[in-house]
């Protein structure tokens, strides 16, 4: 009897040192910072203590659709690309890589392979979302490419999207800063060619030089 009495309390104490040493390990590792050498993932969400989105990393396999005010919705145009998206306090998409939004609207500045500004009037981004998807939700046929193109008549009667500066390197290798009108027309063009000879072009409403400056213009 006095046997079993002891191998309990052996057993007991045994028992209790084990759980207080499992106790401490986890107290220690949840005050710890956890240190990865190399860590390899697909997709990485920040989000709030409430669950609001504020900065997503994602490849191209985890790209997301648009997200207003914390829900993701089908995006109309992004193609599936690795990339970062920032978020405001509501939980609404505020830039993505490389480019800046303006508060409930669409990027108006992307740097990409060049510098591009764009005018944006002040059309709740929701607005612009619903009425391209509603038109890209009609079956294919005659009703949809007539949805698809009052949409974009709408579009560009808003003017959104309407780019009005671009600063890139063009494919016969000049640098060049072109700014348009409120109609989307280059008005004017300053570049480098690549001989490296500057001139600044005037442009007309069809897009033709009417006027080119050049350093040997006095």
């Amino acid at each position: 009897m006095n046997g079993d009495l002891r191998f309990l309390q052996v057993s007991a104490l045994a028992l209790t040192a084990l759980l207080v040493a499992m106790a401490v390990t986890i107290w220690y590792r949840a005050t710890q910072t956890p240190h990865f050498a190399q860590l390899d993932v697909e997709r990485i969400n920040f989000v709030e203590p409430d669950g609001t989105p504020r900065l997503i990393l994602y490849n191209s396999a985890h790209t997301p659709g648009i997200i207003l005010r914390g829900k993701n919705h089908p995006h109309p145009n992004r193609p599936p690309q690795a990339g970062i998206l920032y978020f405001n306090d509501e939980g609404t998409e505020n830039g993505g890589t490389l480019t800046f939004d303006q508060f409930d609207q669409d990027q108006v500045v992307s740097l990409g392979g060049g510098l591009t500004v764009w005018d944006q009037p002040y059309i709740p981004i929701e607005q612009v979302v619903s009425r391209i998807l509603a038109a890209r939700a009609v079956p294919e046929g005659p009703e949809r490419k007539r949805a698809l193109a009052e949409t974009n008549e709408w579009a560009r009667a808003q003017k959104i999207f309407t780019q009005r500066l671009s600063v890139g390197i063009a494919r016969d290798n000049a640098a060049t800063i072109e700014l348009a009108d409120s109609e989307r027309r280059p008005r004017l063009r300053a570049l480098v060619d690549a001989a490296g000879e500057p001139r600044l072009d005037f442009l007309g409403e069809d897009g033709k030089v009417i006027r080119s400056i050049t350093a040997a213009d006095r």
